[in-house]
């Protein structure tokens, strides 16, 4: 895993499989990867090198409702909202850290993956680690700091 250098950390949370992408401060990708297991994604953030880095993009997770409608509550009706825990844990070690959060909804990742120039992984086991790098793609783009795949002349 290599995170010499890494000014931005894009991190899609979840039960069991957390995607992590790791940024330059141009927004280019350094690195990606998917962590299993919660206590293995916080031994992994409390070992990871916070020297350059600024922020975290982080997948928000919510269960509630909208416009009178349940969303996702039936679905994890009983459950000990692992997702929402993950996020707290990396909100805690973000926070010990100095290092800014940013919560990003579901909803950017059809744009993220078009700004990304990459294909939406039929495997939703596979996708947590290029989830996590278009979270980054799109907040770093929007925010002009990654400039677009399109414009780029290497």
């Amino acid at each position: 895993m290599q995170q010499d250098d890494a000014y931005y950390l894009g991190i899609d949370p979840g039960e069991r499989f957390n995607g992590w992408a790791t940024f330059k401060e141009s927004g280019d990708l350094i690195t990606m990867g998917t962590i299993i297991g919660v206590d293995q994604l916080t031994d992994w953030l409390e070992a990871f090198d916070t020297t350059t880095l600024k922020k975290v993009i982080v997948e928000d997770y919510r269960i509630g409702i909208v416009k009178g409608k349940h969303f996702g509550a039936e679905k994890h009706q009983g459950s000990r909202a692992l997702t929402a825990k993950t996020i707290g844990r990396i909100e805690s070690w973000a926070y010990r850290n100095n290092v800014e959060v940013i919560l990003q909804g579901n909803n950017i990742k059809p744009v993220g993956y078009l700004w990304a120039g990459i294909p939406v992984p039929k495997n939703k086991d596979l996708s947590h680690e290029t989830d996590a790098y278009v979270h980054g793609v799109h907040w770093l783009q929007k925010n002009g700091i990654r400039t677009p795949q399109q414009a780029r002349r290497d």
